[in-house]
């Protein structure tokens, strides 16, 4: 089964998405079996029924990423809502960040959930809200320690792989969850007249022995990024540190040549239930 939705609102532990597109998609483990001797078969479900939402949303006040960085590490299931269907058996994936200087500022999550997800009463339709999305044209990134002095476009994003455990006896709902070690990816784009070419390098002139921080080569970087509205309202912030593990030079004719790197972080919450 597969749902699609447009434009409408949703929900994650109560906090509410301006949602330009919804996907849920649920899926049950089916095999057929039959007995020695006989030429009857039937058909047997071998796993609970699992499913995932994934959804795109616009930055607007800031909560709507807040929540989403609360939730990294987190083995405590969330409600999830979207329109009538909803669940309270969920567990977060991954999301994303991603802006440029030509466009509002968006996101998406990925979201797993354990059961069949549930339809009841749609929520009341709201008053009428005059919505302003963080835009990455007033949006400024502070990224000297990678560097760069300017960004034409950015992404950040995490990722994160929830394990159930079922027991015999306790029904089809997982009685224990571990989560994996989050991982971390900014990706940063920007002229190549703003980047300092031995400072964004991978590794420096000693190669891959470290060096001092803060200084050219293989340490860990920082980078914030304060998200903005078209009416210079700050948002919200990122922030991320890491190792710049790639990087690629792109000359255009024509066109100024631009320089994109990746900066890799771990995020590691060690409490589990």
């Amino acid at each position: 089964m597969s749902l699609s939705f447009k434009n409408m609102m949703t929900s994650v532990n109560g906090v509410s998405y301006y949602a330009d597109s919804i996907d849920i998609s649920e899926s049950l483990a089916i095999e057929e079996e039959g007995a020695l001797g006989t030429d009857n078969t039937a058909m047997v479900a071998v796993s609970p029924v699992e499913g995932s939402v994934n959804i795109g949303f616009y930055i607007t006040t800031g909560a709507e990423l807040s929540n989403l960085m609360n939730l990294r590490g987190s083995t405590d299931f969330i409600n999830l809502q979207a329109g009538p269907l909803q669940t309270s058996n969920a567990l977060l994936n991954s999301f994303s960040i991603e802006g440029d200087s030509l466009n509002m500022v968006k996101g998406s999550m990925s979201c797993q959930y354990y059961g069949q997800i549930k339809s009841g009463s749609a929520p009341s339709t709201p008053a009428p809200v005059t919505i302003l999305p963080a835009h990455g044209a007033l949006s400024v990134a502070t990224l000297e320690e990678v560097g760069a002095a300017g960004c034409l476009s950015f992404s950040y994003s995490f990722s994160q792989t929830p394990s159930a455990s079922y027991a015999i006896g306790q029904g089809a709902l997982p009685v224990s969850v571990t989560m994996s070690k989050g991982e971390i990816d900014v990706g940063i784009e920007a002229i190549s007249d703003d980047i300092n070419f031995d400072q964004s390098s991978l590794t420096g002139a000693l190669g891959l022995c470290p060096e001092t921080a803060g200084q050219p080569g293989l340490s860990v970087k920082s980078m914030e990024i304060s998200v903005r509205n078209l009416c210079d309202e700050l948002i919200t912030g990122i922030s991320a540190s890491g190792y710049i593990i790639d990087r690629s030079i792109t000359p255009q004719p024509n066109d100024k040549t631009t320089e994109s790197f990746t900066i890799k972080g771990a995020f590691i919450k060690p409490d589990e239930c």
